[in-house]
């Protein structure tokens, strides 16, 4: 377990963890007490008087991992030790594959010591995950991952490449930062089912045939080949090579596969334009759970600025998509709902990591999330 992370966006739909939005990513958790025993922290509460909750989870050793542990290791029984033990099983099988084995007979002291070693091995695996990552992606646009299939060849570890591929998901999936939706769950099967279309196919002498997938996260992964300009290609170059390399581009799926309907597809920006008139703070919008929209409504043309006062109702600001990868983009709409005029602020952007991108309606910027 990570003594600090990033808490992310949270969840709309769950009452218990509550919708943070961008402000989510600004905030972190950190755990002071992981390496404080159990008994010390109850003693201490205690003394002191000091209320504290009792995770229900901790007495379901039937369908909680960490549970069955616990009730291997205090010789305890449960109405389903079956099935505890296939997940002990597992446990094992997946902590001796990082080179930490695991062994219930070693005594309390010995196991204590384990999930110290295997959040170090973690770490370790997420760190080369994110270096590898940056030496095989190349330029592309804005919320897009695009890899070089010659350079993630040498990959051959799994849990590394499992690894690379939940960052790859979380950074383009349009699902809120941080929630286990953006990462496919960490589902194995669906992360090596990815993994194999990616990884296997680079290090296979044989080149197979790619076809374009998605499993999980609405993330869409579309085999092309790379031209040394950076062009994208979806043919194969003929027999006179002209020094393309085969290459993988994560991107979203097309929003009305995952947009809640039309509301979801557009957000409408003119009422905070127009309150913000005379405020020096800008509006901001997040979309698509990816990008941050600042808008500076002091800079807004008069033009734009007098039809919205004078019919307000009948024109309207609004953020909405279109395009290849589907970036964000501020339009003007009529009444009848045609487009008026058209203002486009996603820019060609440098790629995985991009900085905010000024359009020529000067103050409207546009960042990505969670990079």
């Amino acid at each position: 377990m990570k003594p600090v992370w990033r808490f992310g966006m949270g969840c709309k739909s769950s009452d218990q963890m509550g919708w943070y939005g961008i402000d989510g990513m600004q905030r972190w958790i950190v755990r002071p007490l992981l390496s404080v025993s159990k008994d010390r922290v109850y003693a201490t509460c205690d003394e002191h008087g000091l209320d504290y909750v009792t995770d229900e989870t901790n007495f379901q050793p039937e369908v909680i991992l960490r549970d069955a542990a616990r009730h291997a290791l205090a010789g305890g029984s449960t109405s389903d030790d079956i099935q505890r033990d296939r997940m002990l099983q597992k446990m094992a099988t997946n902590t001796e594959r990082l080179g930490v084995p695991l062994a219930f007979s070693d005594g309390i002291e010995f196991l204590q010591s384990l999930p110290n070693d295997y959040a170090l091995k973690v770490g370790m695996i997420g760190t080369e995950a994110h270096t590898l990552l940056r030496d095989c992606t190349v330029p592309s646009p804005p919320s897009t991952i695009l890899l070089s299939q010659g350079k993630i060849s040498q990959t051959k570890n799994p849990f590394v490449q499992r690894s690379m591929v939940i960052q790859i998901l979380r950074f383009v999936s349009p699902h809120p930062w941080g929630s286990h939706t953006a990462e496919g769950f960490q589902k194995s099967a669906g992360l090596d089912q990815i993994a194999a279309s990616i990884f296997d196919n680079a290090s296979s002498n044989t080149s197979k045939k790619r076809f374009a997938f998605s499993t999980g996260s609405h993330v869409l992964w579309t085999p092309v080949y790379v031209r040394p300009d950076g062009q994208l290609k979806h043919a194969k170059p003929g027999s006179g090579a002209d020094g393309s390399v085969e290459g993988w581009p994560a991107s979203r799926l097309p929003p009305y596969k995952y947009a809640n309907g039309p509301s979801g597809l557009e957000i409408d920006v003119t009422f905070p334009m127009l309150e913000n008139r005379s405020c020096r703070d800008p509006v901001e919008v997040l979309y698509h759970n990816r990008f941050v929209l600042s808008f500076d409504p002091r800079v807004m043309p008069e033009e734009t600025l007098k039809q919205l006062q004078t019919s307000l109702g009948k024109h309207r600001l609004a953020v909405t998509t279109t395009g290849k990868y589907f970036p964000p983009r501020l339009v003007f709409r009529s009444s009848n709902g045609n487009y008026v005029k058209e203002i486009d602020v996603s820019g060609p952007g440098p790629g995985v990591g991009s900085v905010p991108t000024v359009s020529e309606f000067v103050g409207i910027r546009l960042g990505q999330v969670g990079t």
